[in-house]
């Protein structure tokens, strides 16, 4: 299976221009999202909004279609909708929420700051929750009909794809939709584990 390596990918988005960066964070979260809209229905939930709104928000200024001061307030926007693992209403489907929604708000500092630990995060998020929906035996919501082991295994190489695809067709001019629009509507990760305040400070 491959190998998570966070140190190896940091310095890979260190080495690539600010554009770059932010479209891949894009496409992570965007993955995030995704997997959100794929299980909603199983509990009568829908993704907020404001999350769609973010991901376009942070493609666009990958596109550079937006500026960074364009995108300020989104993350006001976004923050409210975030659970908090001691909300009484949380539910399984909160976990994939909470992970998306931290995942976007990374995804939006990396809009404005172009910093390749904010990139760094949202891929995090996205790799622990492929984690988190194994360990819940939601392969189906992948689209993986495999073994645990091959769903994270799965979503390792989807993102190794998609920065190898940024890097290869686009180098630091990203555009709107994403050089993974096609094949990053995929199904992301995400988990219920820790404070969420802690994980947005990393």
């Amino acid at each position: 299976m491959p190998r998570y390596d966070e140190s190896g990918l940091l310095s890979r988005l260190a080495g690539l221009p600010a554009t770059s960066r932010v479209t891949f964070s894009a496409a992570c979260a965007q993955r995030l999202v995704s997997l959100c809209e794929g299980l909603a229905g199983a509990w009568d939930e829908r993704v907020p909004g404001a999350f769609l709104t973010a991901v376009q928000a942070v493609w666009q200024v990958a596109a550079r279609q937006l500026t960074p001061d364009d995108v300020s307030g989104i993350e006001d926007l976004v923050d409210p909708h975030v659970p908090h693992d001691d909300d009484e209403a949380w539910v399984e489907f909160s976990a994939y929420l909470q992970a998306a929604g931290i995942a976007l708000i990374h995804a939006l500092r990396s809009a404005a700051t172009g910093e390749p630990q904010r990139s760094v995060f949202v891929a995090r998020h996205l790799y622990e929750t492929a984690n988190y929906a194994a360990e819940q035996r939601r392969g189906s919501y992948l689209d993986v009909h495999a073994d645990e082991p091959d769903i994270v295994a799965r979503t390792r190489r989807a993102m190794d794809a998609d920065l190898d695809t940024i890097v290869r067709r686009y180098g630091d001019r990203g555009r709107a939709g994403g050089p993974c629009a096609s094949s990053c509507g995929a199904r992301g990760p995400g988990a219920r584990g820790g404070d969420r305040d802690a994980a947005l400070r990393g």
